[in-house]
């Protein structure tokens, strides 16, 4: 379970050199440090499991209530996280307090320093577990290297910053996720669009990420620029350009997007699809023809047609 996990966690971080890490469940850490000392965290990872029909841990329930009403953009902007959420595919919402973390740590402006672990109790959580904590140390030891960068070049002691181990403990449970980085070249004044299908919060923290990641790069000191980035759902672009006319005025076009089943789009991405075909059938194929497009598919191997509507895309 979640507490096993991160008692395991713990000791191989420190067996890697990491000893001021440290092992919390979420109810302890509330009671310790209040919700409000998470700010203030450098490196936090998380192991969560799911109960009942997608609700909190007993322990995890003051924690997770807190997260939900925090709204503040950019509140976590500089904190890493990492999380490993326990599940069971044989109910209806696989992983929503793994999925519920990791989108809510990236829309608070956190950075995701390791990928995120859906692992299945219905095939065995060690297919996921084992090799995300394999991949979980060597992961540490960068970001915790940038972390003391970071912190010495602004002249402050990090002597009193620890990493976090925070758990919620029950259940357990398999998707694999990976994160695609690149590089953005571009005219210094290109919009850039992203745009995100999903049903199951799959696909939306890998876009509040990348947007992060791509405002973070272009406002360095040696990369300048007035880079305008856009994220929004594909339901939600649809209402605001109807036949899709505005789309060419943007240099870079991403889209994200799960599959639901055998490889079908998503209910909010359905209307794009049916607009992109019709658009195309209407301008031509150089419609696009100066628009770059960067596509990330997310699906299981599980069903014949993995990724098939991003594919069509």
């Amino acid at each position: 379970n979640a507490k096993e996990i991160c008692g395991l966690l713990v000791q191989e971080a420190k067996d890697a050199g990491h000893e001021s890490t440290s092992y919390l469940s979420m109810r302890d850490y509330m009671t310790e440090n209040g919700f409000e000392a998470l700010k203030d965290e450098k490196i936090v990872v998380i192991v969560v499991s799911t109960t009942g029909q997608g609700d909190p841990p007993k322990n995890a329930e003051d924690f997770w209530r807190q997260m939900r009403r925090r709204k503040e953009i950019g509140w976590l902007k500089g904190l890493s996280f990492s999380i490993l959420g326990l599940g069971d595919t044989n109910y209806a919402d696989f992983c929503a307090m793994g999925k519920f973390f990791d989108s809510s740590f990236a829309r608070l402006g956190a950075h995701r320093f390791y990928s995120t672990g859906y692992a299945d109790d219905a095939t065995g959580i060690d297919e996921v577990v084992e090799p995300w904590r394999k991949g979980l140390i060597p992961a540490l030891k960068t970001v915790s290297e940038q972390t003391l960068s970071n912190e010495g070049s602004q002249g402050r002691s990090v002597a009193d910053k620890r990493n976090v181990a925070t758990n919620a403990q029950i259940g357990t449970a398999v998707e694999k996720e990976e994160t695609t980085w690149f590089c953005l070249e571009d005219d210094r004044s290109s919009k850039i669009l992203i745009l995100v299908g999903e049903e199951d919060e799959l696909a939306e923290p890998h876009a509040l990420n990348l947007k992060q990641g791509i405002m973070s790069t272009f406002s360095s000191s040696s990369n300048k620029c007035n880079k305008d980035v856009q994220v929004m759902s594909m339901k939600q672009y649809c209402k605001m350009d109807r036949n899709l006319e505005k789309i060419p005025e943007f240099a870079l076009l991403i889209l994200i997007m799960s599959t639901s089943g055998p490889g079908e789009a998503p209910t909010n991405a359905m209307r794009f699809m049916t607009r992109m075909k019709k658009a195309k059938a209407a301008q031509g194929d150089k419609w696009l023809q100066n628009v770059r497009c960067v596509t990330l598919g997310i699906g299981s191997t599980n069903y014949d047609n993995f990724c098939g509507a991003p594919k069509q895309l």
